[in-house]
């Protein structure tokens, strides 16, 4: 049901963005694009997956899984195909925690997927604030960029808060479970070992600092992607502008308003690089160029899955089907 309103509302979103811009230009603006940019900008997504595959299997590593680079990419792969054209209950990341190759380790696994979560919205959010700090003339409008900055710090209030809870959170959930009634006690253990999981590789700040360092690089392929596609409709707007504004986009699009962004990614898009000069519906065509560029990408991990569900008869990992079990580790759901 809540999957579902999050696609009626990204629905009406863009159905707004329709009614408010003129669609035939929109239409013309797509159709009239220079494919090579939309090609250069499904290249950089690709060598993002890539890095972020690279900065998950360090993580792994850290907890004694060792997973090389080439299943690490296949895994993430399989994990946004099935976030954005299978957004089920299931979720991408559940998809990936139970198809990685580490018997009796899930919980390890979870913990490794969140901080790797973490670690990337921190930067997004970081760089965030680095653009409103910097570039505060960029946004439309005065009460636009105080929005965003309240947005800015309440997300780091709360991201801080996700880091630093889970040891006395594991603690807390440790003494409970003797005294909770039978029916309870697995989940809350689950929970527990969890939090505890989490609670131990947040303190090893070594690999937290790889991590954090290997999203600077998979953001700078994010925003190359948008300046891409923005280029590709003849918007002429400067890198700089959108390594200021750019990583704001990404980060409204994350907020779990609709499914995967969709609507809202588009709107921020719009509004942003209108405010710095370009025509509402050459922003509105290059967004929806980034949304195209994105689907591609992830419908790679389709054909993966596909590919790696042939070998499960010659004893190959487990199927995706049986990911319902994820839901014992972690929450589901959720893009980079």
């Amino acid at each position: 049901m809540y999957k579902a309103a999050k696609l009626v509302a990204g629905c009406a979103l863009l159905a707004l963005l329709v009614l408010m811009l003129d669609w035939r230009a929109t239409l013309a603006a797509v159709t009239g694009a220079e494919w090579r940019w939309v090609a250069a900008a499904l290249v950089i997504s690709v060598i993002g997956v890539v890095v972020s595959a690279e900065k998950w299997r360090g993580l792994l590593e850290d907890s004694l899984i060792r997973v090389g680079l080439p299943l690490a990419a296949r895994l993430y792969w399989i994990g946004i195909f099935f976030s954005n054209f299978l957004p089920t209950s299931v979720g991408g990341d559940a998809v990936r925690l139970v198809l990685t190759p580490a018997p009796g380790r899930l919980q390890f696994v979870a913990g490794t997927i969140l901080i790797e979560r973490l670690t990337g919205f921190v930067v997004l959010l970081a760089l965030s604030g680095i653009g409103l700090t910097l570039g505060p003339s960029l946004y439309p409008g005065e009460a636009v960029g105080h929005g965003m900055t309240l947005l800015v710090l309440v997300l780091t209030g709360a991201t801080a808060l996700v880091i630093t809870i889970p040891a006395p959170l594991g603690r807390l959930l440790a003494g409970l479970i003797g005294r909770l009634p039978a029916i309870l006690r697995r989940p809350i253990a689950a929970a527990q070992r969890l939090t505890t999981t989490l609670a131990r590789q947040v303190s090893r700040r070594r690999s937290v600092a790889r991590a954090l360092l290997l999203s600077l690089p998979f953001y700078g392929t994010v925003l190359l992607a948008q300046y891409w596609c923005l280029r590709a409709v003849g918007v002429e707007v400067e890198l700089g502008q959108v390594l200021m504004v750019g990583a704001t986009i990404q980060l409204v699009g994350s907020l779990p308003i609709s499914l995967n962004g969709l609507g809202l990614a588009e709107g921020a898009f719009v509004a942003l690089y209108s405010a710095l000069g370009a025509p509402p519906e050459l922003a509105f065509a290059a967004s929806l160029l980034r949304r195209l560029v994105d689907l591609i990408n992830s419908a790679f991990g389709g054909l993966v899955w596909l590919l790696s569900r042939k070998g499960e008869a010659g004893g190959g990992e487990p199927s995706a089907q049986h990911c319902s079990s994820a839901h014992e580790f972690m929450p589901v759901g959720g893009r980079r």
